[in-house]
């Protein structure tokens, strides 16, 4: 992992400094690729990134380097807030979306610093902690049962600003927006609407681990823990930058919002923190759906269920015999944990989705 970090930041900091002296191509139509101070920041990021590297190997015991990679990681993920606009114009070209190669490939570029950062500083991390490089685990770890209050409360919060958006639109009406009239539209709106319901809510309820007995042939079967995890990431990291970074530049100019679009002030006042709402719920969901579907650890063995005593017959003394409620609960008792057959064989019995 240092050799490729090192390798990405010679590179993608050589191809900067090429376009920081003059070089740069035309970033249509925006004219930029990356949100920046100067020119020259993608260049002074990659350095850092080379040093942090260094210095991780150098003092493999001290918290500052991965600390200092965490933020650089931070910061390079800040710069790319039109990601989230590159991503729905690739998978839905006909909504009328900027979209120009040459910034996403710098954009996507850029990321992969991001990523490398990332992880090389969680595996350090976990260095430092002693836990397993794999998995994360301690000896201190313990199993994940009930799903948190906190968890509820943004898989919800999610919910609900995803609705407050949609309320905004429908109050100054539906068509009004920047996307063009288009069947690609309808496909927008229906994923519009599901990542804001069902993506949130599959965090945090059963179903969005375990398939429902209303699907034949996938029930009761492990729902794919990166078909729910992997969505809500990048939809949790994409709301919170753009909308984020939205946020701060209608604080700053408001006027500025109402020159490019035929909308009133108010519109925007509601839709970017309902925005914003959503974004910060779906990280909550998400942090713990992460935490509740990690697998078994091969590695360090931790996470597996851990072993249930056999279940005693139940009597009331002498000469009594067992009714039927004493067998029934006796049976019950000698069930393995559903949530335990959920998260390492993969199925689930019928009997448990009733």
């Amino acid at each position: 992992m240092a050799a490729a970090t090192a390798a990405w930041a010679l590179g993608y900091g050589g191809l900067r400094v090429w376009w920081a002296t003059g070089h740069r191509p035309a970033f249509a139509p925006l004219g930029w690729d990356l949100l920046l101070v100067s020119p020259w920041q993608p260049v002074l990021v990659c350095a850092a990134a080379l040093l942090a590297v260094l210095a991780m190997l150098t003092a493999p015991r001290r918290w500052a380097p991965p600390v200092g990679s965490a933020v650089l990681a931070a910061t390079i993920v800040v710069s790319c807030p039109l990601v989230l606009l590159d991503l729905v114009a690739t998978v839905l070209p006909g909504l009328g979306l900027p979209y120009d190669p040459v910034s996403i490939l710098s954009r996507a570029g850029y990321l992969l610093g991001a990523a490398l950062l990332a992880v090389a500083a969680i595996r350090r991390t976990r260095t430092l902690r002693g836990a397993c490089l794999r998995c994360g685990r301690t000896d201190r770890s313990r199993h994940v049962g009930r799903v948190p209050a906190w968890a509820w409360l943004g898989a919800y919060l999610a919910v609900a600003g995803c609705l407050t958006r949609l309320a905004a639109q429908l109050a100054v009406g539906l068509g009004a927006g920047p996307m063009q009239a288009a069947p690609a539209t309808v496909a927008f709106e229906v994923g519009f609407l599901l990542a804001g319901t069902l993506l949130p809510l599959a965090t945090v309820h059963r179903w969005g681990r375990v398939w429902p007995c209303w699907l034949p042939g996938l029930r009761g079967h492990r729902v794919p823990r990166w078909l729910v995890l992997g969505p809500a990431s990048v939809l949790a990291a994409g709301l919170l930058v753009y909308f984020g970074i939205s946020l701060a530049q209608l604080v700053v100019d408001p006027a500025g919002w109402t020159a490019g679009y035929d909308l009133p002030l108010g519109f925007f006042w509601v839709a970017i923190p309902a925005y914003v709402l959503w974004g910060l719920g779906l990280a909550a969901g998400t942090v713990w759906y992460q935490r509740r579907t990690r697998p078994h650890c091969r590695r360090c063995g931790r996470g597996a269920p851990g072993p249930r005593s056999a279940p005693q017959p139940r009597t009331g003394g002498p000469g009594r015999r067992s009714g039927p409620s004493d067998q029934g609960a006796e049976r019950l008792d000698q069930q393995p944990h559903a949530e335990d057959r959920e998260q390492h064989r993969g199925a689930v019995p019928d009997e448990t989705l009733r």
